[in-house]
């Protein structure tokens, strides 16, 4: 009877020993999982640097390959309400025929025609000669959209040089204010700015205007 009760006692000790190495280990597995999940959570810092850039500006003709589909008449003369409504008469058969859609006085010597099947450049030599001696004290305005060369010459000022720049096809049409006045050449001289990459490519978007 002693014997039993001494292999009872032994066998207690045993299993007093392996749950206290149990709850060692369960102890050490969870604080290992807390340690684990602080190195884990790190922050990421994404930094976008700006393209190194230099301002360029090119010189030379674009091509005219049509014009906006209004037309801005702003008349200077003395006899204001004359050329007004000299141009009111000449604009109504165009109106009658499609060739404008629209037209009417902004004000007393400002008048705006938006065009029909006919362009405003070509409506604008029609006009011109009707008003004929006020032609010298009116003026006529619109937009003209142009194509430029596939390659430039741009002048870099910070390196005193000049580079030659490949316009792409998607970057080589542009829209200028032009004054409409006889005899126009299908192309006028302008300046386009730029900004150029260290690899001599545009970045972003050029700046053209008529010089």
């Amino acid at each position: 009877m002693l014997a039993i009760i001494k292999v009872v006692a032994l066998e207690r000790k045993k299993l007093a020993e392996l749950l206290g190495s149990i709850f060692v280990a369960l102890i050490f597995l969870t604080s290992y999982a807390a340690f684990g999940n602080e190195q884990v959570k790190t922050n990421t810092t994404t930094t976008t640097v700006p393209a190194q850039t230099f301002y360029a500006s090119a010189h030379g003709f674009a091509n005219i390959t049509s014009y906006a589909p209004y037309l801005n008449i702003n008349i200077s003369c003395s006899n204001v309400s004359n050329v007004s409504s000299e141009l009111n008469n000449a604009l109504m058969p165009f109106y009658k025929n499609g060739s404008v859609s629209n037209f009417y006085l902004q004000q007393a010597s400002s008048m705006l025609v938006q065009t029909g099947n006919m362009s405003s450049n070509s409506i604008y030599s029609l006009l011109i000669k009707e008003i004929d001696g006020s032609a010298a004290c009116t003026s006529f305005y619109s937009s003209a959209n142009l194509k430029l060369p596939s390659r430039m010459s741009f002048y870099v000022p910070t390196q005193k040089s000049n580079v030659i720049i490949l316009i792409n096809a998607s970057q080589q049409g542009a829209s200028v204010p032009i004054e409409l006045t006889q005899n126009m050449s299908n192309s006028i001289n302008v300046s386009v700015s730029a900004l150029l990459t260290a690899t001599g490519s545009i970045y972003g978007n050029l700046s053209v205007r008529q010089i």
